[in-house]
């Protein structure tokens, strides 16, 4: 999960498809073989496991991004990072041992900003036809 719900997991796929940019990409895996080293360092080859997870993860936003290009805004994007970086936020306390936080339930909350600017999209096209 660590590496799944951080903004450059979700960003990175999103603006390859939209874009053509790797650029976050490549920073987010430069930052998650660090990331992998240091746990498998404590758990093992395991960790490796955590690298066909991924591809699967982010090669699934790639295609969506791609079908789901025109209805993508920079507002929707922007939001679904502020939500990852929230859970990244919330990891790191569990991590920490801070603050417990069950960050696996909150994985939801991703669903948010996509459903809220649906709306906003539905209501507007309604109010413009009053």
């Amino acid at each position: 999960m660590l590496f799944c719900v951080g903004a450059l997991s979700i960003l990175g796929p999103i603006n390859s498809a939209l874009y053509g940019d790797e650029t976050f990409l490549f920073t987010n895996a430069m930052l998650d073989l660090v990331t992998s080293m240091v746990l498998a360092s404590t758990f093992g080859y395991g960790i490796a496991i955590a690298a066909g997870v991924l591809f699967c993860w982010q090669g699934g936003i790639y295609l969506l991004a791609t079908f789901l290009a025109p209805l993508l805004s920079g507002g929707l994007v922007t939001e679904i990072s502020i939500v990852g970086g929230f859970l990244i936020f919330a990891s790191g306390l569990s991590i920490l041992q801070i603050k417990e936080i069950k960050t696996m339930n909150l994985l939801p909350a991703l669903f948010i900003p996509p459903i809220w600017f649906a709306l906003i999209y539905v209501t507007s096209g309604f109010w413009g036809l009053l």
